[in-house]
């Protein structure tokens, strides 16, 4: 990919958020129009590009000049303005923080099937089957695990390792946890996907396939025992 620029209706800037996270991508605000600029990119980019539906895409050519893929003449200058990274820029509809355990809008972020194995560092589960497992084992098997129950009866159970039950199991990359067998598009570091999510230092995001995510706070998290099951049971029978 040679230099390139492209731009869409600043109302559907919300669409971008795909390739927020590359490198080297620069944004400029003239009007109602947001404008992209970049230098060159890798096949991921071009793939994320094609996926943006309102974007309108441009060959950069040095003299500043713009040349779309269906002409064979420049017919467009780039707009002289200030420009600032994507990365950093405040534009309309990509995620700000969430409610505790409040699942947000969906990212055009996307999980892709991997054959690369990974060891599961949580499970979300019906809390009856976590009830059933947690009263039963030995208070060492639940040791170095923690859980968190909403309002629908479903548990997360984060540590390892996760209990045989019934559910979905999840890999935690750094707080970020997604479905076994799943990664991420783009392939970011998820360092990069925490800042994206405003995950705080202490926060657990579950990032699930249909690409809507929940943020699990600290203060919602109870030691695992089965005082803290049986409690926990206690209290959902008299909601």
């Amino acid at each position: 990919m040679n230099s390139w620029a492209a731009c869409i209706p600043f109302s559907e800037a919300a669409e971008l958020a795909v390739i927020r996270l590359f490198p080297g991508i620069e944004c400029a605000k003239v009007a109602g129009t947001l404008w992209l600029r970049g230098n060159n990119g890798s096949e991921e980019l071009e793939q994320a590009l094609r996926g943006i539906s309102d974007l309108e895409r441009f060959e950069l050519l040095e003299s500043g000049w713009l040349k779309s893929a269906e002409s064979r003449i420049p017919e467009r200058i780039l707009p002289r303005v200030e420009w600032q990274p994507l990365k950093g820029a405040m534009l309309p509809g990509l995620p700000t923080a969430a409610l505790p355990g409040e699942t947000r809008q969906k990212l055009p972020l996307t999980l892709v099937r991997t054959h690369t194995e990974a060891t599961p560092g949580a499970i979300l589960a019906d809390f009856d089957a976590w009830y059933e497992f947690a009263i039963q084992a030995p208070e060492i098997r639940l040791k170095g695990l923690r859980f968190a129950v909403n309002e629908e009866r479903r548990v997360s159970v984060i540590g390892h390792p996760v209990p045989p039950i019934k559910g979905l199991q999840l890999v935690d990359y750094s707080g970020i946890l997604i479905p076994c067998g799943f990664t991420w598009f783009p392939a970011v570091e998820a360092m990069v996907l925490s800042e994206l999510f405003n995950r705080g230092a202490e926060d657990f995001v579950i990032f699930f396939e249909d690409h809507t995510h929940q943020i699990i706070k600290p203060e919602q998290l109870l030691t695992a025992s089965r005082s803290a099951v049986r409690e926990t049971y206690s209290k959902l029978l008299h909601a």
